[in-house]
Order: structure tokens, then sequence, then C-alpha cells
């Protein structure tokens, strides 16, 4: 499953799920069991703070890119 980066509205990590809110995009909150949630959560993170201060003019620009996250589950 894929879902493009711009969708994501909010997310939270726990101890051991991961939550994500796609807001308008998708009905219901998306979560999976997982005990890497912060870590996702902290790269998420670095993901957007990049992309803000690219459109800010803080760094150069970055190429067109249709970021996506893509869900592996089993």
């Amino acid at each position: 499953v894929e879902y493009p980066l711009p969708h994501l509205k909010r997310w939270v990590a726990s101890p051991t799920s991961f939550t994500m809110d796609f807001g308008d995009y998708h009905d219901n909150y998306l979560s999976v069991a997982t005990e890497e949630g912060e870590a996702i959560s902290q790269l998420l993170a670095g993901y957007i703070d990049i992309i803000l201060k690219a459109r800010k003019g803080d760094r150069p620009p970055l190429k067109q890119h249709n970021l996506s996250l893509s869900l592996s589950l089993s």
C-alpha cells in the first residue's frame, strides 16, 4: 500500500505501535504494531523538516519528487 507523503496529516508513536492520520484521504487511522515507532516518527519528521526548509529557501531547492509512504505488512 502506498500513500503520498503530503497526505499524511499527523502521526503518533508508542512503544508498541505507530499510527498515521491521512485526514480526508483515508477514512480511518492506519495503525501498525511495531517496536520501531519512535524511529519511524523521527525518520518522517526528518523528511518533513528537509522539505519545509527547502520550501523556505534555507536549503538548495529539491528536484520535484513524488514522495510516498510504502507500507509492507506481513
